[in-house]
Parts: C-alpha cells; sequence; structure tokens
C-alpha cells in the first residue's frame, strides 16, 4: 500500500469516527487505527505476491498473528 493510499485510509477512519461521535482521542484508538491500517498493508501484499483473494489473505495473515500472540507481534482489535 503506497503512502497515498494509507493516508486516505486514515482520513476514511478519522472521517467515520467523527461522524458516528468517536472521540479520536480516546486512548488507544489510534494505535488500533493504525493495526488496521498495517493489516490491510499486509493483506495487499500477501494477495498480490500469492495470487490469494484479499479475504483468504486476511484469514491467513490473522491465522499468522494468532501463532504469533506469544511472541513479539500482536493483533489486538
Amino acid at each position: 500500500m503506497n503512502v497515498s493510499a494509507r493516508r486516505d485510509a486514515v482520513r476514511k477512519i478519522v472521517f467515520i469516527c467523527e461522524r458516528n461521535g468517536i472521540n479520536f482521542n480516546t486512548p488507544g484508538l489510534m494505535e488500533k487505527v493504525l493495526s488496521i491500517i498495517n493489516l490491510l498493508d499486509e493483506t495487499c501484499s500477501l494477495a498480490q505476491s500469492t495470487k490469494r483473494s484479499y479475504a483468504q489473505s486476511v484469514i491467513d495473515i490473522l491465522k499468522m498473528k494468532k501463532k504469533q500472540k506469544n511472541g513479539v507481534k500482536t493483533l489486538n482489535i
């Protein structure tokens, strides 16, 4: 995912939060937003490199993250 796509993703998430009355200064919200964007980035890369669907790539990444739960990387969304 290029820089422009990441920037657009952040803008859209901020817009949705504001529209739904979610205070963007809520503790931990920015970390969750960045986790989602990183997941999207990994999904795009995996789907393109393996020629698999985006949905299957998300499932693969979430399984990988679950296995790494005891390691350094975790995904808490």
